[in-house]
């Protein structure tokens, strides 16, 4: 992979992906072209104590809205919260 130095690597495929900083970046670009506070997978599956393949499974049913940032998924912060107090208020799994 090379490196570039705003944060970003060149994949084998060559498409460019976030690498630590560059996660932010891409961050605080879905937020404010979204309008809302986002969550990385692993950020999501954190809050919802669920797998990440979990969460991925959530999106790809459209049971949690996600949109893809280049290789990475990203969830709006407001739709884990929701969806972790509806289940838990019927006292099911998330």
């Amino acid at each position: 992979m090379d490196t570039f130095r705003s944060g970003l690597a060149r994949c084998a495929a060559g498409k460019w992906i976030a690498k630590g900083k560059g996660m932010e970046r891409i961050r605080e670009t879905a937020e404010s072209g979204i309008g809302e506070s986002v969550l990385t997978v692993p950020e999501a599956a954190e809050l919802l104590g669920v797998t990440q393949q979990r969460v991925r499974f959530l999106i790809r049913r459209r049971k949690l809205p996600g949109r893809k940032l280049g290789r990475d998924w990203i969830v709006s912060r407001s739709a884990v919260e929701e969806r972790k107090r509806r289940l838990s208020a019927e006292g099911r799994a998330v």
